[in-house]
């Protein structure tokens, strides 16, 4: 059994700028990928890596073609959202990314053979911080998906939302339990982040 653990980064290693891959590099990216803890196959024709207890909380998914972050909002709420603002909110949850994931294209080999998939299609949002170790995979409005190089010294997984369409729905984004609220550079501009990394370890 595998256990989530979470940490949150100093913003120093956030502040270094980013740099965009090239497109060759999707094998590569998927190589570090696979180096993860196993990914489960959901029913709905996606691969998740989550927090291995029996409830699935926050999770990452993906297919072949998309990916998605399900964050639970229960923090969030606790800092003054109003969900009824929001169209990504849905049963205790928020959603980055694909609105569906696995329900264009069945699952095709492996889950690491799967993501190499999905990132050949999505080249022009992938970047990689050769200082922090970590590849990003951009979902769109700000919100992205990271994932470490190598597990020496980083957290092999994390979050980064765009809190803005939260403060605009109530949102105080500095009292998110467990979510850092920092900035970081994207393509050398300096942006305002909801930052969350987990560490998935043995036990």
């Amino acid at each position: 059994m595998k256990k989530l653990y979470i940490t949150l980064v100093a913003a120093v290693l956030l502040l270094l700028p980013a740099c965009v891959v090239s497109d060759t590099v999707s094998t590569e990216e998927a190589r570090a990928f696979s180096k993860l803890p196993l990914a489960t196959e959901g029913a709905d024709n996606a691969w998740y890596i989550t927090d291995f207890s029996n409830v699935m909380i926050e999770r990452f998914a993906w297919g072949t073609e998309d990916a998605q972050i399900r964050v639970a909002a229960g923090s969030f709420i606790n800092a003054g959202l109003d969900t009824s603002k929001l169209t990504n909110f849905s049963e205790g949850y928020l959603y980055y990314g694909a609105k569906q994931i696995g329900t264009t294209s069945k699952l095709a080999l492996t889950p690491y053979k799967d993501f190499e998939t999905m990132l050949s299609k999505k080249q022009d949002a992938l970047e990689y911080n050769s200082e922090t170790g970590r590849y990003f995979l951009n979902l769109g409005d700000g919100n992205s998906f990271m994932w470490a190089k190598t597990s020496a010294g980083t957290e092999d997984i994390a979050f980064v939302i765009n809190p803005e369409p939260l403060i605009a729905a109530g949102l105080q984004p500095e009292n998110v339990a467990g979510w850092a609220y920092t900035q970081f550079s994207e393509q050398g501009v300096q942006q305002w982040r909801l930052f969350k990394a987990f560490d998935l370890e043995e036990s």
